[in-house]
């Protein structure tokens, strides 16, 4: 699950924690973030994705928790790498980084020869 609310650098925004804040203040008790990526570079699944791979990042998490603790909820963080779903649009054209260097709709493509 992507809001895609992030910066197009990953950081958090306002928006992305009242959109958590108000799960937290409908009685969640367990809030699990969108898929965040744990390297923005080459692993990153789609344009404005979260990251958590620099210690930059953590002053928003750290809001994001703040905030929701005060509903008594508590936070989960999806790690995420893309691997070969990712793709060089993404990437910045360089290679994924991934087992296979095939990306996946030319895996699916091979195995239907």
């Amino acid at each position: 699950m992507g809001t895609l609310l992030s910066t197009a650098n990953g950081e958090m925004t306002d928006q992305q924690i009242r959109y958590y804040e108000e799960r937290a203040v409908g009685g969640a008790g367990l809030i699990i973030t969108e898929f965040t990526a744990v390297d923005y570079e080459l692993g990153r699944g789609a344009v404005n994705q979260l990251s958590i791979d620099e210690d930059r990042f953590i002053p928003g998490f750290r809001r994001l928790a703040d905030a929701i603790h005060t509903y008594g909820a508590r936070v989960f963080v999806q790690l995420h790498h893309a691997g070969r779903e990712s793709n060089s649009y993404l990437t910045g054209g360089k290679q994924i980084v991934a087992p296979s260097r095939l990306p996946v709709k030319q895996l699916v493509k091979n195995r239907g020869s």
